[in-house]
């Protein structure tokens, strides 16, 4: 009877034990039910001066870099800015991501190096530079017009022979 007894409450002790490491350790083998955060390819995005387009985006998970392809269109007042670029990832908004810049006629290609193994939302801001033609009033005007694009691991194209030697 009294070894019965102990032997309940090893079965309930260590019953609980598993039941607490499986649900610790669930995430790692059950599916990410978190909401997907990806934005839709070729859709145009209103900045000051001209509009974006982002055209492609591609991941090589072996050399933990972006590659982001983005069209640009000049406005009705003919003026062009530089484009600026700034990439964070989700889990760690603090540290912003390095980027490589190549500027084309009416594209911009965008490398972000550096991605960490679990990311899982990298966000890019794209927004003007202001230029020394304009106000002081301007200038801050356009630190406020930003446009940001999303790219989840759940969706994103993946290109393991994408390099940084590709583009240049």
């Amino acid at each position: 009877m009294k070894y019965k007894k102990s032997l309940i409450y090893y079965i309930i002790f260590f019953g609980g034990i598993l039941f607490f490491l499986f649900f610790m350790f669930a995430g790692r083998f059950l599916p990410d039910d978190s909401e997907v955060q990806n934005s839709k390819l070729n859709q145009k995005l209103l900045l000051d001066s001209q509009s974006v387009i982002v055209t492609d985006w591609e991941y090589n998970p072996l050399e933990n870099l972006m590659e982001v392809k983005i069209k640009t269109e000049i406005g009705t007042n003919n003026l062009v800015r530089e484009l600026e670029f700034k990439a964070v990832e989700k889990n760690n908004l603090e540290k912003e991501l390095p980027i490589k810049t190549i500027q084309l006629t009416d594209y911009y290609v965008v490398q972000i190096s550096q991605i960490p193994d679990d990311w899982q939302v990298v966000k890019l801001s794209i927004s003007e530079k202001a230029s020394e033609f304009d106000s002081p009033e301007k200038q801050e005007e356009l630190k406020l017009i930003e446009q940001k694009v999303y790219a989840d691991y759940r969706k994103i194209k993946i290109d393991k022979e994408l390099s940084t030697e590709k583009t240049e």
